[in-house]
C-alpha cells in the first residue's frame, strides 16, 4: 500500500511539471482567496493565473498536502496558512475576497454508497456554511458531482442553497463540463456560486456559455495538428 501511494504522488508530481511554476510574488494582485478541500491545487491554478493571491489552504489527506506543498508553498509564500481541518474552521485571522473549494463528493456519486447528507463527508457542507457566515467572503465558489442535481438528492441540494442563502449571499447554482470550455475531458460538475448580497450588483452575476471547442486529447498533446 505505502509503494502504491509513493508511485502515485510521484506521478502527480509529474503532472504538474508539465505546467511552468507559478511565481507568486510576480503575480499582480486582484483578490485574495482561500483554497479549502485542497487536493492537489486544481482550483488554485486557475485563481493565481487571474491574479489571486492565496492567503491558506485547507486539506487533510498527507499525500495530497505533499504535492500542493511542493507545487505552491515556495519562498515567496512559504508562511502561507495552512488551515488544517476545515472542522475545526471558524473566524480567520484575515479577510478574504473569495472561498473556493471542491467538497467531498462521494456521498452524491453514483461509484459511492450514495448516504448524501448521512455521510460523514456530507456533513462537512455543515462545516462550509459555518466558515462563509463566520468570515463573509465578497463571494464564494463551490464544486461537486452532478449527482447532487439528481431528483433523488432534490432536497440535499435545496438544503444547501437555501443555507448558504440564508448566510447572506444571492446563491446560483449550473451544470457545466470541462468539454464545453475547451478540456478534452467529459467531465459534468455542478458550481454552486454565491455574491454577498449588500454587493451591488449582486444578482447580475451569470454562468458562461460553451466555447463550442471540441478538443480531443489528441489535439492537446501534438501541437502540430
Amino acid at each position: 500500500m505505502d509503494g502504491m501511494k509513493t508511485n502515485t504522488y510521484a506521478q502527480q508530481l509529474e503532472l504538474f511539471q508539465l505546467f511552468e511554476p507559478i511565481n507568486v510574488i510576480n503575480c499582480q494582485s486582484k483578490f485574495t482567496f482561500i483554497d479549502l478541500f485542497a487536493g492537489i491545487g486544481g482550483f488554485r491554478i486557475p485563481l493565481q493565473e487571474l491574479g489571486g493571491i492565496c492567503l491558506g489552504y485547507s486539506e487533510i489527506d498527507k499525500e495530497a498536502i505533499k504535492v500542493y506543498q511542493n507545487n505552491f508553498i515556495r519562498d515567496a509564500n512559504a508562511e502561507e496558512a495552512y488551515l488544517e481541518d476545515i472542522t475545526n474552521l471558524n473566524k480567520l485571522p484575515f479577510e478574504i475576497d473569495l472561498l473556493v473549494g471542491g467538497v467531498p463528493c462521494q456521498p452524491w456519486s453514483i461509484a459511492g454508497k450514495l448516504q448524501g447528507l448521512d455521510d460523514p463527508r456530507g456533513k462537512l457542507w455543515i462545516d462550509v456554511f459555518r466558515v462563509v457566515k463566520a468570515n463573509q467572503p465578497k463571494a464564494f465558489i463551490l464544486e461537486n458531482v452532478k449527482g447532487l442535481t439528481e431528483p433523488r438528492n432534490r432536497k440535499s441540494l435545496e438544503y444547501i442553497l437555501n443555507n448558504l442563502t440564508v448566510c447572506g449571499y444571492v446563491v446560483k447554482h449550473q451544470v457545466l463540463n470541462s468539454y464545453d470550455f475547451g478540456l478534452p475531458q467529459d467531465r459534468d460538475r455542478i458550481f454552486i456560486v454565491g455574491i454577498r448580497n449588500d454587493i451591488e450588483k449582486c444578482w447580475a452575476f451569470t454562468f458562461p456559455n460553451s466555447l463550442n471547442k471540441q478538443l480531443k486529447l489528441y489535439q492537446e498533446t501534438d501541437p502540430n495538428v
